[in-house]
């Protein structure tokens, strides 16, 4: 097996019931064409999108000893290369300016659904290598969580109260990556981390209005 199991299954499930009703609770009551509705909060909408939900997970966990089979016939080291190669094309092509741009915007640029879709594969190809069906099931809920609902989660918020969401929700969320990196790796990997978001965050926008001068 290529992972270290450190967080049971049943940890990780817990933490994905509770972590999914708070998202849609904020993200139905900070939007802000259902505000007035928010005295309301068991609606015809909420109940759609719960019953959604349901089929959803119903079927991952239908499908989970499925999906524990898939790479059965992989090597490790073609598992792990896969899911890299597919983890560096959701950094390549993930839409950075969903979070905030129009909030009146419904269109999904192209580059935002694959790399949705690798990413959700990505998550597939490291289930796959897990024990138990319910290891599965809970890895991929947290996938689907963590991919594919928290931009929206965080949309939602930074509408709400920009000042939160850039001062408080993005430094707990650094401090937090960093301290399980920590745990789980070494102080090496937290130091290169905490360059990398250093040098994306600062270092690389100060060199392109810099460079700004130098354009025709």
């Amino acid at each position: 097996m290529i992972v270290k199991r450190s967080i049971e299954a049943s940890t990780l499930v817990i933490f994905d019931v509770i972590a999914l009703p708070l998202g849609y609770a904020l993200r139905w009551c900070l939007h802000p064409w259902l505000l007035k509705w928010c005295a309301n909060f068991v609606s015809a909408a909420p109940r759609q999108v719960l019953q959604s939900a349901v089929i959803v997970f119903g079927v991952l966990r239908i499908l989970a000893p499925v999906l524990q089979t898939l790479t059965q016939s992989f090597s490790d080291d073609t598992v792990i290369s896969l899911t890299s190669i597919c983890l560096l094309i959701h950094i390549a092509l993930n839409d950075y300016s969903y979070v905030y741009r129009n909030h009146g915007t419904i269109d999904e640029p192209l580059g935002r659904l694959m790399s949705l879709n690798v990413a959700l594969f990505a998550s597939v190809l490291l289930a796959s290598r897990l024990s138990t069906s319910t290891e599965v099931f809970a890895f991929l809920f947290f996938g689907i969580e963590i991919f594919a609902l928290s931009p929206m989660a965080r949309r939602y918020l930074l509408l709400w109260n920009p000042w939160a969401c850039t001062y408080v929700v993005t430094p707990v969320l650094l401090l937090l990556t960093s301290a399980l990196m920590y745990i789980e790796g070494s102080a090496s990997s937290v130091v290169l981390y905490l360059f990398l978001m250093f040098f994306i965050t600062f270092i690389g926008p100060y060199w392109l209005i810099r460079s700004q001068k130098y354009k025709k």
